[in-house]
């Protein structure tokens, strides 16, 4: 009778432990795919299928350069691709990249160059 109290929640567990994805974004090609866990492998190294290029990811899920891989190493297979869909409404920098790209197009817009050999006329 303890063995089916118990069993349950450790027959749930293991099932759900062999078919663990997670969805993971290339920090190249910003496309995202579903990678497979259950292959061994983690969330912190895995070739892209699109760009094939070799994606790192420290604990907290930051980009890390790239490391030198070692020959016993298998990054784990993407088992899903979904080419990557843009959203027109979602900007593509984050908040300080849009504010620092606003501050330069504002202080760029009046730059004139203070050369007076050059001809305005040509360029405008």
């Amino acid at each position: 009778m303890s063995f089916f109290y118990y069993s349950p929640n450790k027959l749930i567990s293991y099932l759900f432990k062999n078919t663990q994805r997670i969805r993971v974004n290339c920090w190249y090609c910003n496309t995202d795919a579903i990678l497979d866990l259950s292959s061994g492998g983690s969330a912190r190294y895995w070739i892209c299928q699109r760009c094939e290029s070799e994606n790192f990811r420290d604990e907290q899920g930051q980009v890390m350069d790239p490391i030198v891989p070692s020959k016993c190493t298998k990054p784990p297979k993407i088992t899903d691709y979904r080419p990557y869909i843009s959203d027109p409404n979602k900007p593509t920098l984050c908040n300080e990249c849009q504010k620092a790209q606003a501050l330069i197009l504002y202080l760029s817009e009046g730059f004139i160059p203070d050369d007076e050999n050059v001809r305005l006329d040509v360029y405008l």
